[in-house]
Parts: C-alpha cells; structure tokens; sequence
C-alpha cells in the first residue's frame, strides 16, 4: 500500500463507512385539540420478535407513530429516528442526508453497533456501508420502534447497541387511495414522491416512487436518489396472511471529503476533493408468510437483496486515485413458531425461531501504478433462539431468551496475499423482569449478553480476523403514563469486550481494550393545555476505557450529553406549530485515544421551527421548516493524529429552508 498522508486516510476511513400507551408515545405529540383528552391504546413493540405492550415490556423503548410522522413534516424514517425519537446524530461523513444515528454511545462505530429492520427483514450490512434509514418514505411506516441496549437474542450480531425496528403500513381503505408530494429544500434540493394503494377484499395493492435530487450544502456533495417499492398483501387476521414486496433504490454521490480545520472555518462549503464519488444501486425482494390458528402463529420471512457499487477518490498527483467496484448477495431465511396461551393462572408466551443468513462479496480495487487486486468474501450464519414470556397475576413480567448462533467467514485479497477462515460460535442470552407498582406506573430491571463480529472492511489487511466483540448490559427503568403527561427514565451499564474500532495510529481496525458506558436517559411529554404540549428527551453517557493503556479516557466521538426539547402549539383545528431545541454535548476527536489534544469536535445548540397545516382525511397539507433556525456553523466529525497536529473536519450543514405539500386521496 501507498503511505497515504493523515488527512488522506482520514477519507479513505471516513469514506468507507452509517396496559396503558406507551412510554414510548413521550416521542409522539398527536393529541386531540379538545379539554378532554380521550382514552389511550397500548402501544405494541415486536422489536424483540415478541409482541409485548411497551408499558410492561422490560425494555428500554421508544416508539414513533404513524400519525406523528406524518403530521411533524419529517421525510424520511432517518429524519424521523433524530428529530422525534430524540436519537444521538451527526452529519453524514459523505455529505448526503444519512446522518449517523448512535443509540448508546459507539461513536465512529456507532452504524455497525445497532441493527436495523424492516418489517421482520434486516438490512444492516456487513461492511463499513450503514443502513440507508433515509431511503425509506415517512409515507410507508406504520410505526419505528427504537430499542437501546444489547438485542442480539433477537437479532445476532451487531445488535450491542440496540435495534432500529421499522414497521410499514399494512392493510388499505377498500378502492383506490394514495398520495402525491412534492418537497423543496435550500441547497437545490428536489424531492418528489408519489404513492398508490388498491383495497380489494382481504387483499391489498401497493406501490411508491420517489425522486430525490439535490446539490448539497457542501460543494461536490450532490446527490441523485431515486426508489421503488411495489408489493401485494393478502390474508386475514387468522389463517395464512403473506406479504410480497420488490424494492429497488440507486444512489449516485458526489464526495466533499474532510477540510483542514483552518480551511473549514474560512468557507465550510468547499471540497479539497472536487472528483471523488460513489454510487450505489440495491435491489430486495421480501417474502413474508404468516399462519395463525389460535393461539398458535407460525411465521416465515424470506428476503434476498443484491448491490452493486463503486467508489472513486484522487489523492492527488504523488498518492494517485483510487478506483473500486463491487457487488455482494445476501439471503435470509427466518422461520418462526409462537404459541399463546394460560398456564396455571398466568399468561405465557413461547417463540422459537430460527435465522439463516448468507453473504457473498467481490471487490475489485485498483490503484493508479499498481496492479489491480481482487476481493471475495463471503459470511454465512446460522442461528437458534427462543423467548418466554410469562405475566404473572400479581403483573410482574417475565422474559428470558437465548441464541446460539455459527458464523463462518471466508475471505481473500490477491493484492496484498491475504486470506483467512474464521469460525465464531457465539451466544447472547437476556433476563428482564417488569413489576406494575399501581395503575400507570411500572419499573423493570433487564440483563442481557450481545456480540458482533468485524465486517470484511474491518478485517481488511489483517493477517487474523480480529476477535468477535461481546457485550454485557444491566439496565434498570422507570415508567410512568397517563393522560396528561407520561415519563420515563432509565439508568444503564454495559461492559465490552475486544470492542472493534479504527485506530488511525495504528493504521488499522483493532479489538480494544475493556470499555464501560454508564449512563441516564430521560424522555417524557406533557399536555399544558388543550393547544400546547411539550416533549423532550436527555441522555447523559460516559463511555470511558476500564482499563488497559487508555485506562480512564474517553472513547472518541462520544458527546456526554444530548438533549432535545419540543414546543408544539395547535392554534386551530389543523395547524401545527413546533419549535425543536436540540442540544449535543462537545466530544473528543477521532483517534485522539489520549484525550490529549486540546481542539475537541464542539458542542453544538440548533434551533428548528416547523409549521404544518394537516386536515383528517383526503385533501391539500402543507408544512415550512427552517432547520438550524440560527445558521449555527459546526462540525460533528473531527479526525486528529496522534501529535494533534493535524485535524481534519467534516462540517455541517448550516441554515435550511424545507418547504412541502402533499394531496392525498
């Protein structure tokens, strides 16, 4: 390889890589304009694969609603996990609309730290590439669930940070109804999207599209995105239910790359990368089958998703260009068996699953004066896993669960002569216990073992695959809903160990020495009064090394605190007016492991107002929006070197004008 300066590996990395209600309803902010507010239904997690009312659900949750997607003006599920869901963000380091979500505290890892999942199918990779969360139309979701803490019973590797569950819309008005939107943003940003669903008896139609064209607010980050979603469902609520769905998504980017930090604070917007670009276009295919009888539900999930990709950069005249183009399959296979009944007097459900997934990859990389090398690899898993869930009369709830899961991964790199096997049987368990203490207030307590394995970027160059991360969590809540106002809080500890990161000291990914993260998070909203209503969240976390060299210091990137608080007035019958504080604590650079350096990515205090006119039923909506009301200008992403002589940034986007309307029918 090339001895590639900081900043230019700086790119290189940083281009590779994104009972009652419920507690969760503390996102939500759709209450009736009236002085009497009418009686709440339960909300319903399946994040864990389990249908649990959130209230007594030991764990810590949060869900966004339908209704509240739609009337806050988001567009998207990425925009709609930061701005209601209260989630830890920042900008997306290849300068699109993917901010990076980070739901306990992982920082430049923090993508390949959570899963996330559609409608019982996950689309977390396994590679330095996120999850596209901003692919997704608020038009589809039914509802997000978003669980922090390790999840890997559920889910396998990768959950150690929680899971991102998107539910989308099911079912249909008999007839044909849709929706068609146009949205215009600062930065020449265009977004066009239109909708269709035909009801027919027990069976429904369904199709969205959408165009996305954009300039950016950085020069050289300009972004051509387009998706399709076509699909059927038939079925009832016993029997055989199934869902087909084909989704197709391109990606075209334009790359600014990382400024000096000198550079960054005369003119943020400018690119020290005017050629660099990336591209990528995803076909999935998903088959869901349900059969209920009873108290018996039987579930198979079915997907396979294709990608091919490329990626460009120049480093300049004495480092050359780099030029890449790649393609990957995978498979999953999810069968699933749940029963629910009584037994001696308490209610008891039991699931037993099953999960196959395969993976296959090929890269073929080229350098400017070396001759080009072949990638292939491929990841294979097989896992078994079981949940019990009992609720006792004296409503306590109990839920254990455990996974024994096999990985296998294979891969070879012609270049630079390497190539490994490596098998990984690995195992998560979970023990949670919810006790109601009185009418609307419950507390839980919940233990669970997670784990991930390095993904084919984070073991590139590596002679040894690096060691599977495994984590041990220790949460404990407290919740509280009724009609006017609802909170919730809870305190958390999780212990990892070989933690997979990037150390740029070092020039490669590494399994870390022991980290700990502590930390409180709060959420909670409040009826004022039949027109205002409040809502906010805070998160105070400290992710530090236990022990080893870094004992005591800060893992990068991680902010010690974040807070959101929403303002939300409803003048008339129709009309939304939000003001949206949020707040996201300093936090030490990238590869600053030593905590040595003085410059820190700073905090960062935006302001967003949001107007919305929403009438119930078919017509004309429309919402304006400034974000980042004050034109705060800042960075989130701060790479240094380990004399803290170099830094390099990614700033953020400044002042932004949204402007949108939608006629459904």
């Amino acid at each position: 390889m090339k001895n590639f300066s900081f900043a230019q590996r700086a790119r290189v990395r940083a281009l590779a890589a994104a009972s009652a209600a419920a507690c969760a309803s503390f996102a939500s902010t759709s209450f009736a304009q009236t002085a009497v507010v009418p009686q709440l239904k339960p909300v319903i997690v399946t994040a864990n694969r389990l249908e649990q009312a959130l209230q007594t659900a030991p764990v810590g949750a949060t869900v966004i609603l339908r209704e509240d997607i739609l009337s806050s003006g988001v567009l998207d599920a990425n925009e709609a996990v930061r701005r209601l869901g209260g989630v830890v963000s920042r900008s997306d380091l290849l300068g699109g609309r993917e901010a990076a979500i980070d739901l306990r505290g992982y920082g430049d890892s923090a993508a390949n730290n959570l899963v996330v999942v559609i409608d019982g199918v996950r689309i977390s990779e396994n590679e330095l590439a996120s999850a596209r969360l901003s692919a997704i139309s608020a038009e589809r979701i039914e509802r997000i669930e978003i669980v922090r803490g390790g999840s890997s019973v559920a889910w396998g590797e990768g959950a150690t940070g929680g899971v991102i569950n998107i539910v989308t819309k099911g079912g249909a008005k008999q007839g044909l109804s849709g929706s068609a939107q146009l949205s215009l943003e600062s930065f020449g940003t265009r977004d066009a999207r239109a909708n269709l669903d035909v009801g027919l008896a027990d069976a429904r139609l369904f199709a969205l599209f959408r165009s996305l064209d954009t300039d950016g607010y950085r020069a050289n980050s300009g972004q051509r995105n387009s998706n399709i979603n076509l699909g059927a469902e038939w079925g009832g609520s016993q029997g055989l239910r199934a869902r087909l769905e084909f989704a197709r998504q391109s990606e075209n980017s334009r790359l600014p790359g990382a400024l000096p930090i000198a550079s960054a604070q005369l003119n943020p917007k400018q690119t020290l990368s005017p050629l660099d670009n990336a591209s990528r276009d995803e076909d999935r295919t998903s088959l869901a089958l349900q059969y209920r009888a009873g108290g018996w539900l039987a579930t198979l999930d079915l997907a396979r998703r294709e990608r091919e990709s490329t990626f460009f950069a120049d480093y300049g005249p004495v480092n050359g260009t780099q030029d890449a183009t790649g393609s990957s399959t995978g498979t999953q296979t999810s069968p699933r068996l749940q029963y629910t009944g009584e037994f001696a007097g308490a209610a008891v459900t039991a699931l037993l699953g099953l999960d196959r997934q395969s993976w296959s990859y090929n890269n073929d990389v080229a350098y400017s004066g070396f001759a080009a090398n072949a990638e292939t690899a491929s990841q294979n898993s097989r896992a078994t896993f079981t949940r019990l869930d009992i609720l006792l009369p004296s409503q306590t709830r109990i839920v254990v669960g455990a996974r024994s899961e096999r990985i296998t991964k294979d891969f070879a790199d012609s270049l630079a002569a390497t190539s490994y096997q490596q098998r990984s049987p690995l195992k998560a368990w979970e023990l949670g216990v919810n006790q109601t203490i009185a009418q609307g207030w419950d507390v839980y307590g919940r233990l669970s073992k997670s784990y991930r394995v390095g993904n084919v970027d984070e073991n590139r160059f590596l002679a040894t695959p690096l060691k599977p991360q495994t984590a041990r969590d220790t949460e404990l809540g407290l919740r509280h809903t009724a009609q006017q106002a609802s909170f919730g809080v809870r305190a958390f500890r999780q212990s990892t160990q070989d933690e997979i990161a990037y150390d740029n000291n070092l020039f490669s990914n590494v399994n870390l020495d022991p980290v700990r993260r502590t930390g409180l998070e709060l959420e909670g909203r409040m009826q004022l009064s039949a027109a205002w209503q409040v809502a906010g969240s805070l998160q105070k976390i400290q992710a530090r090394f236990a022990s080893g060299v870094y004992a005591g210091k800060r893992v990068p990137h991680v902010a010690e605190s974040n807070a959101q608080a929403r303002l939300i007035w409803l003048p008339l019958t129709a009309h939304r007016v939000e003001l949206v504080l949020n707040h996201r604590g300093s936090a030490v650079l990238g590869n600053d492991w030593n905590n040595a350096c003085t410059q820190r990515a700073p905090s960062r205090n935006t302001l967003d107002l949001q107007y919305g006119y929403a009438p119930q039923g078919a017509g004309w909506s429309f919402s304006a929006g400034l974000d980042n009301l004050t034109d705060r200008q800042t960075f989130g992403w701060g790479f240094t070197n380990a004399t803290c002589s170099a830094t390099n940034v990614y700033p953020e986007a400044g002042r932004s004008l949204k402007l949108k309307a939608r006629y459904s029918f």
